[in-house]
This record gives structure tokens, sequence and C-alpha cells, in this order.
């Protein structure tokens, strides 16, 4: 009906009002069009300003309309026309005017009903809500008063950082929460103009186009680092990862994959496109007969683990915590300990690189090997890791044991304790001579467990946060409280059975700055003498308990911090109570000092003061590593402010 009002009126009226027909007047600002529109009660109520509407049903142009205001008779007379029209001729049920504002959508604040949805897809998988990063979950056929799905991912917050004004494109102008709805021509095809408007073209283009999200506010799990990117988009395929890389080759951006968001360091931060791929997290395919798993790079180990549990299967080793992605664990290198075993990495047989310019790789041992060193711990500079196929083992418990025990005891009996366990690791106290030794071993005794609310909780967690925060006004109580909880939780034997993964993975309860660096394994007794040392002659100085000591295996991986040699991790803790941040400046350094001295490499994901000056004296690989990058991504499109510093 609206289409027949414009043929008699001429172009669009601003004084009609029923917000239902012409309620939209719109400004034009630059390449990006938006509704001029106030929020009154429980609908938009329109703009009465006389500008014009540049909807592609229009035949004029703004200075047609400069020349209409000369003649304000004429005016007048339109419009009493208009209402005369409207009263007369009500609008069919189901029409839609193409230039109308939709109600606001429920998510924003102060909304009411339903927000419309544009078809951007014709898929069966439905269609893509008008708010930008929020894919609805509806088929075409449900009804349309259904909820829409609200996917989530960890650790961003919407609408908290301004969005850039630096990017004009269809996604910008979906991002407002003023909505222009849109439809295609329903009316003759004599009627359509043979030059569509502005804000047609940039729908349409938009039509091929995945959106990202703005004002979306980025930050780790321990919240000490985070960023605002430009564009934050959750893909659900290669495609859409596809087309999102090539509208950052379009508008010379910058992008970042991120997963779980749990290193501790600025890795993933970026101001300009951020992807966080949890929606392409499906198995794709489980080899028993080789006991391998294929999985799309954003699915998180804690769900895989409940997978190939019900399949029998596991992975040998794991990390501390499991709520990160796939392709994000072997990115940086994630480790657990074992002599036997090698970083996580090292289960990798296969996977799929999808680079910059838009191609996919498949890369194994034997299909682009260079590739494949490179990729399995590839730093988020190489692509886009799309699949990943691990080497699994049969499904195993384990039988852990922890025990108390002095430094001294330990360091002079590392050999024992290294062909005692297969998973053995051990936890210092600063600041004293105790240790917590930790045994684990695979084992056919049933599930038990020791774990109790009031030890781990109470006291491990509530009592401690609030001395830790004590300290921070009066920092020689952290001896104290090293000592203290080392008497209450660490004094006896505790024992736990349950499956692998179960007992790989603990909770982590502190948020925390970390530092963790791989040594060669024959200097693990020097270099943590040298660490203690340096605490007692610096009463000043105070760390956090505790300094947990781990093992793996040597490897062949470029960029391990196990290239070439068995290794010693030596991980250094202070936390943060109640979100409050301990000086430890001194710490650090000193730390950092100690284990370059005695040949240490630090871990990909935690933070460091290294640049490429250290990492071509630590790695002998690194040249062959910059050589990859540089062939896959030769303008830079993974790269950031940490990265930078690795490779400039």
């Amino acid at each position: 009906m609206g289409s027949c009002y414009q043929l008699l009126l001429g172009p669009c009226l601003p004084f009609c009002s029923r917000g239902a027909s012409f309620g939209c007047t719109a400004s034009v600002r630059g390449a990006v069009e938006e509704p001029q529109c106030a929020w009154r009660g429980d609908a938009w109520r329109p703009n009465l300003a006389p500008l014009p509407c540049t909807h592609s049903r229009g035949s004029r142009s703004p200075q047609t309309w400069q020349g209409l205001s000369l003649l304000p008779l004429q005016l007048l007379l339109r419009g009493m026309l208009c209402l005369l029209v409207q009263s007369l001729l009500p609008e069919p049920q189901g029409s839609q005017h193409p230039c109308r504002v939709s109600p606001a959508p429920p998510h924003l604040p102060g909304a009411k009903g339903a927000a419309p949805l544009l078809p951007l897809q014709s898929s069966g998988q439905g269609c893509y809500s008008l708010t930008p990063g929020l894919r609805s979950s509806r088929s075409p056929t449900q009804a349309a008063g259904a909820a829409p799905h609200r996917p989530t991912s960890p650790h961003t917050a919407p609408h908290r950082c301004p969005p850039s004004p630096r990017i004009i494109a269809p996604h910008h102008l979906l991002a407002s929460p003023r909505i222009i709805q849109h439809r295609r021509p329903t009316s003759p095809p004599h009627i359509t103009p043979k030059s569509p408007s502005p804000l047609h073209q940039q729908l349409r283009e938009a039509s091929s186009m995945v959106h990202g999200q703005g004002g979306v506010r980025f930050q780790n799990w321990a919240k000490t680092y985070g960023s605002c990117p430009e564009l934050y988009f959750q893909p659900t395929s290669v495609e859409e990862v596809r087309e999102i890389l090539e509208m950052a080759r379009q508008r010379g951006k910058r992008v970042k994959v991120v997963g779980g968001g749990h290193s501790p360091s600025d890795i993933t931060c970026t101001d300009d496109f951020m992807i966080q791929m949890g929606k392409m997290n499906r198995i794709l395919k489980v080899d028993k007969e080789k006991q391998q798993v294929t999985v799309e790079g954003g699915i998180f180990l804690s769900d895989l683990n409940i997978e190939l549990s019900k399949q029998g299967l596991a992975l040998a080793n794991l990390g501390a915590v499991s709520e990160v992605a796939a392709a994000g664990v072997i990115g940086t290198g994630t480790h657990n300990t074992g002599i036997k075993h090698g970083i996580l990495p090292t289960q990798v047989v296969a996977l799929s690189l999808l680079t910059a310019s838009g191609d996919v790789l498949e890369c194994s041992e034997t299909v682009n090997a260079d590739i494949f060193q490179a990729a399995r711990l590839h730093l988020g500079c190489l692509g886009v890791v799309l699949t990943v196929t691990f080497q699994c083992v049969p499904q195993f418990h384990l039988h852990e044991v922890a025990f108390p025990s002095t430094l001294t005891e330990v360091l002079d009996h590392l050999e024992d304790h290294l062909k005692r366990s297969q998973y053995f690791r051990f936890l210092w106290f600063p600041h004293s001579e105790n240790v917590s030794v930790i045994y684990q071993d695979p084992t056919n005794k049933p599930p038990s467990s020791s774990a109790s609310w009031f030890w781990d909780y109470a006291v491990g967690y509530y009592l401690l946060e609030f001395l830790l925060w004590i300290s921070t006004f009066v920092p020689s109580l952290v001896c104290w409280i090293n000592r203290f909880f080392f008497w209450l939780l660490f004094s006896s034997r505790v024992e736990n059975v349950a499956v692998s993964y179960k007992i790989f993975n603990y909770e982590c309860r502190f948020k925390q700055h970390v530092q963790d660096w791989a040594i060669p394994i024959e200097k693990t007794k020097e270099a943590l003498l040298e660490l203690k040392a340096a605490l007692e002659n610096n009463p000043k100085m105070v760390a956090h308990y505790p300094v947990e000591v781990r093992f793996a295996r040597g490897d062949g991986i470029w960029l391990s911090p196990c290239f070439q040699r068995d290794s010693c991790y030596m991980n250094i803790i202070m936390y943060r109570p109640y979100g409050k941040n301990v000086p430890r400046l001194n710490y650090w350094l000193t730390y950092e000092g100690i284990m370059k001295k005695y040949g240490g490499r630090p871990h990909w994901a935690k933070a460091h003061s290294c640049t490429r000056k250290d990492f071509e004296k630590m790695y002998p690989a690194f040249p062959k590593f910059c050589s990859v990058r540089e062939k896959l991504d030769p303008t830079g499109m993974f790269l950031n402010t940490y990265l930078e510093k690795v490779f400039y």
C-alpha cells in the first residue's frame, strides 16, 4: 500500500501520523543512513522534522525537496490528501513499507516485543537477527513470536566499549539500535527505480556478508588483559570465516581468533576484528581403530573429554584447565606434567588451516609437513585453525596421591620421583622448605574422593582470599600465610581416584598473574634454589604459594619450549584477592632473570618481556617458523601487539 501512496503523492511525506505508513524520515550521513526517531513509551515515534526519505521507491532527489519547500500550499495539500487516503484505504494485512522503523529489539533496554528478522540468508538454518553477532536458531517456519536463541561467549560484555567510527559499512548500519527493516519490492517491475538508493545497495551487499557485533569488550579469564575489538564475530561455518577474512582484507583490518580466553596475556587482544570460534565446536569423526578424533577448532576440551569418554577414549595428557578451545591449547603450547609425555600439541596428528588468502590447507606429517610443524604451535599467527585431529588412548582412571615433603629431599631425589610416577609434579611453598609431592598414575581402583567443601572452599578459598587481601596492606604476612596453609591443607596424605580428565583438571578459583618458563630438566635444582635464595635475601619481595614444578618430554615442534630437550616447567603465581593487584614487579624480574640464566623459554600463553632477539637465541628453528609465517600471512593480518614483539 505504501507503494501506491508514493505513486500518488510523490516523495515520502513527513506529516503522516501513522508510524505504520510513512513514519520514517532519514538523514544522510556520509554513506550511512540512520532513521531520525525518538523513543516514546512502547513504540518508536517518528521525528517530524521535514527531512527527505531516501528509500529506493522515491524518484525525487533531496534537491527536489528543497524546491518543494518554496510551495508551502502544495505541501499542506499533500499532507491533507495523505490523511484522507489513509482513512479511506486502510493498509492491507502483511504489507510493509520499505522505509519503516521497526520496534526496538527485545535485548535493548526498555524494549518490548519481538525484534523483526532480516532474511540475510535463505538457508534452512534460519536467519540472521538484525542485532549483529546474534544468530537466530529458529527456522523460517517457526512462530514469529518465538524467542531467538542468544548464544553467549566467554568473557565478553556487550555495549561497554563505544563502537569505533572508523568503519562505514552495512554491518555498521545494522549495529545501530535504530533498526531499518527492509523487504524486497513486491510491486510490478515497472515501478522499481532503475538506480537503487545507497541504502538498498548497502543492504543488498550485506545479504552476502556475516555481521560482527560492535561495542563488545573482551577480557581474559583472569581479567588482567582485555581489548575492545571493532567487530566481534561468532561464525558457524568455514564460509563465514572466509567472508570475515575477505572483509578484513578489503578494509585493511587485522584479525585475532579467541577460544576460551584463558591465556593470562594479551596474545588474543585486538582493536580490529575478533573471531570467537565457540559455534564451530563439532566432533567430526571418531576413528576407534586408529584411536583418533577429528574436531572443529572451537570445541572446548571439557566437552571433548566427555564425548571421548562415551567412546571409551581419552587424551593421554591434559592441562589443568579444560574450559579452553582445541585450536587454542595447541596454539600456545599447553602442557601438564609427565616426563614420558610431551606438551598437548604432540598429540596432534593432523589439522586444517584457513590462511589469510582464503585457502584451506590440510596439514600432517606427510602433507605440508613444514606448515604442520609450525601450525602445531601456531601462536594464532598463521591462519584460522578449522579442524584438529588428536591421537587418543583407551580411557583410563588415575590414582592421585599427595603427601608432604621438603624442597631439599625432592631436589636431591628428583630422578627417583620421576621414575616412581608417570605424572609427577610438586608444589613448593615460598619462604619455607615445605613441598607437596603429587603422584598420578593409571589404576583399576574404583573412584573415590577426599573432596570437602569446608576445606576446599571455606578454608582454601574464602579464608585464603581474605588473608591475602589483608596481606596487601601488610606484605610480611605472606610468609606466615604460606606456612599456615601448608599446615592446614597439605601436611597430610590425600588420595583420589577418578577418570583421567577429572584428575588432570582442577578448578582455578583465584584471578591471578602467572609466569611459566621451561628450563632444561638438569637445571631444575640450581634454578629453584637460586629463586629460594633470592627471596630470602630480599625480605620485601614476597611470593604467593605455590611455585608449581612440572616436567615434559622433549619434542621436535619448532616453537615448543621443550624443543629438542626434556624440560622442567617452573610456574610462579601472584593472586589478585577480590580483584586487587598485588605488587609483583621485583619478583617477576628476578624470576625471569634466573630463567634466562639457565636457558629458559617462556610459556607462549603467559606474559613475559622477551623480544625477537631473545627468541632467536632460544629457538634454533625460529627462522623456519618466521619463513612459514611470512609466506602464509605476508601482510600480517593475524598479528597484534603481543606478536609484533615476537617477530619484529
